[in-house]
């Protein structure tokens, strides 16, 4: 469903209940961009270094500054031509509770449509537009399930919230000698091996093509994300050195996040991802780190019939409760 020119001036009346909304170019000024994101952990995909990771091809990093209340909010996103079209797209949405502005979605939406911009996708990887009133005439709301793993508890507390079924795994995986160890050195070929296994195990064969451009993803994600320090991979290794899962996570002071994994042959069968993250887990808490964000999944997975219930059961077996979030497209 679409929103049409038809919704805009009502939309744009919103405009008037607050200041006037800037652009910000964060390729010109990257310091200045992220002084005005701040670092809190909902911020983490509104920086520099994430927005620079997910603008490839003929995308840019761009940002959008509105005072609301007295304080300046700061609004990450990537620009990109689809046709002769601009397309916007906003990785994580400020939280409510963080702008005071319920109609800021519908003002957001009716300025940048007359900017030119004719796509918004304002989407979440660790906030959407939950709690926002939200343009109603043919726009798509799409549920999401996060799952955001608290590690204020001992591990002891961590291990009795298990479901039974990880559990019984992750007691049969620590009686193994495994080692989890960060990788510093050729990152983009370990992970893109590892894909490479992993598009085999589910049938799914990929071209040479496919396989350079993963591969060059990869390095686009050194370049961006590991180089500055945001960035880091983990594996987990048995006895004989044997890399079993990888796991590329982004972290800041107070929280690590999931972003991307993956197990050789060996490790799926024993499931070695469980024991990874109960390992990075322990880590993490011993470095003072609150939460370790396993990113999310379509609210519909909760369904055995969705491709990604697996997926679901995989993270929800830790005994997270899911914090649904809102993701929100709309079209001039």
């Amino acid at each position: 469903m679409i929103t049409t020119a038809a919704d805009i001036p009502a939309a744009q009346r919103e405009l008037e209940l607050l200041p006037e909304f800037r652009w910000f170019e964060v390729d010109a000024n990257p310091l200045g961009w992220d002084s005005l994101v701040g670092d809190s952990p909902q911020n983490l995909f509104n920086t520099s270094p994430l927005l620079r990771a997910h603008a490839m091809g003929n995308a840019r990093p761009i940002g959008i500054v509105v005072p609301c209340h007295g304080v300046s909010v700061a609004i990450g996103g990537v620009m990109c031509w689809s046709g002769r079209e601009q397309r916007l797209s906003t990785l994580a949405f400020p939280a409510l509770a963080t702008t005071g502005a319920p109609d800021l979605v519908s003002a957001l939406t009716a300025w940048l449509f007359a900017q030119g911009v004719a796509e918004i996708e304002i989407g979440s990887f660790i906030s959407g537009v939950e709690g926002y009133r939200l343009p109603t005439a043919n726009a798509v709301l799409r549920q999401r399930l996060e799952f955001v793993w608290d590690l204020s508890g001992s591990p002891e507390q961590r291990h009795r919230a298990l479901r039974s079924n990880h559990k019984r795994k992750l007691q049969k995986l620590l009686k193994q000698s495994m080692e989890l160890r960060e990788i510093t050195r050729h990152q983009a070929e370990q992970m893109t091996r590892l894909r490479i296994q992993w598009s085999r195990r589910r049938a799914m064969p990929l071209g040479l093509l496919q396989v350079v451009q993963m591969y060059q993803y990869h390095r686009f994600l050194h370049r961006h994300l590991t180089m500055p320090g945001i960035g880091h991979l983990y594996g987990l290794y048995d006895k004989a050195g044997v890399l079993l899962s990888l796991a590329y996570m982004l972290e800041t002071d107070s929280l690590a996040f999931y972003m991307i994994g993956a197990s050789a042959p060996a490790g799926y069968l024993m499931n070695a991802s469980l024991r990874l993250f109960w390992e990075l887990a322990e880590r993490y808490q011993s470095r003072g780190l609150k939460f370790l964000h396993f990113g999310g999944v379509p609210a519909d997975a909760a369904s055995e019939a969705h491709e990604e219930n697996g997926v679901f059961r995989f993270k929800a077996g830790f005994g997270i409760e899911p914090t649904s979030r809102a993701s929100l497209l709309i079209k001039k």
